[in-house]
């Protein structure tokens, strides 16, 4: 009988169980009694959690109602008025993420860390409103201070949840403030640089396993290093870097065995090398050859990565433990190796 499906740690206690068992550090029969102990201590599931819908649902309807009433006057209001409110976005937010019960599951984890990134949407906007209409501040300066901000607060709260959510949002004030700080320091090619320079720090980290989870860091960093080599193509430097981007990309894919590593990499070359080859070659031939080349390259790609991911697949494949509902397979058989008979006590007088 295959792993549990669908359950989370317990397919992961099967895997784990297997490999003791294989080891001989614990017996076939402590292998059943210990998954069959952590099975009815893990909660039933029952079709989607209802809860976690509801709070997502609860949430969206109180952003879009106030939206409706206060946004058609928000220029009116005052400005302290207008930091007030969306200070007290931030503090609502905050203080209902650490209401939700984390014991309560992982569902309830989910809910806290949305909601928590949705405060430090609220804190960008409010550092910024407050900077340009009490300080005076110029509205990239105030967005950059903002974004800044936000990367030091969505990060402290994302490394005491280890939530995706706060992942992304973490993410997504780096990534805007390394835009932002581009703006005001130079051009549009000195912003695309810090944007793809951000997104390929933050692809390394997560592969090394300094920014957890991993396949979700690098998926990230990746997307937004490709992208942001659109804002430099056309230039020498530009179409080298753009191709460099997306031949790392793919290299990445082929050592971690990455399946969201090849298919945005596929995506970056489509972005890219079409781009760089009607620049260099001229015309719809040379691009065609250059797209022929990258369809070669990504279909050899993506047998390594299958190839790799199918061997170590395969070389992970801990032995089999039965569901301890049914009896393990082959058990009502002497074993391969039994013990040696004890012989017959002689009899007396022999």
């Amino acid at each position: 009988m295959t792993a549990p499906r669908g359950l989370g740690p317990l397919a992961e206690l099967h895997e784990q169980l297997g490999r003791w068992q294989a080891a001989g550090l614990i017996t076939h029969e402590q292998a059943l009694g210990i998954l069959a102990a952590e099975r009815q201590r893990a909660p039933a599931r029952h079709g989607p959690p209802v809860g976690e819908a509801l709070g997502y649902a609860g949430a969206a309807l109180i952003a879009a109602a106030v939206a409706l009433i206060v946004g058609p006057h928000w220029s009116e209001l005052a400005a302290g008025l207008r930091v007030g409110l969306l200070a007290g976005g931030v503090l609502a937010s905050l203080v209902a993420g650490v209401l939700v019960p984390a014991a309560a599951g992982a569902a309830a984890r989910r809910v806290r860390a949305v909601l928590w990134a949705l405060s430090a949407g609220f804190l960008v906007a409010s550092v910024g409103v407050a900077l340009t209409s009490l300080a005076g501040w110029r509205d990239g300066t105030a967005a950059l201070a903002g974004t800044a901000l936000a990367v030091a607060y969505a990060g402290t709260l994302w490394w005491l949840s280890r939530r995706s959510p706060l992942h992304v949002a973490t993410f997504a004030a780096w990534v805007a403030t390394a835009t932002l700080l581009g703006d005001r320091i130079g051009d549009g090619r000195t912003t695309a640089l810090l944007a793809w320079a951000a997104g390929l720090a933050w692809c390394g980290l997560a592969t090394l396993r300094w920014l957890p989870p991993r396949r979700l860091g690098t998926a990230l960093g990746a997307a937004a290093a490709l992208l942001a080599t659109q804002g430099v193509l056309g230039v020498g430097w530009g179409d080298a870097l753009g191709l460099a981007t997306v031949a790392g990309v793919l290299s990445a894919a082929v050592a971690l065995r990455s399946i969201d590593a090849l298919l945005i990499g596929a995506v970056g070359a489509f972005l890219v090398v079409p781009r760089v080859a009607n620049r260099l070659l001229g015309g719809a031939v040379g691009a065609g050859i250059a797209l022929l080349a990258v369809g070669v390259v990504l279909v050899a790609a993506a047998v390594l990565v299958l190839r790799g991911r199918r061997t170590g697949r395969h070389a992970a494949t801990p032995p089999h433990v039965s569901d301890p509902a049914v009896p393990a397979h082959g058990a009502d058989r002497p074993p391969s190796n039994p013990a040696p008979p004890v012989p017959p006590s002689p009899a007396r007088g022999s």
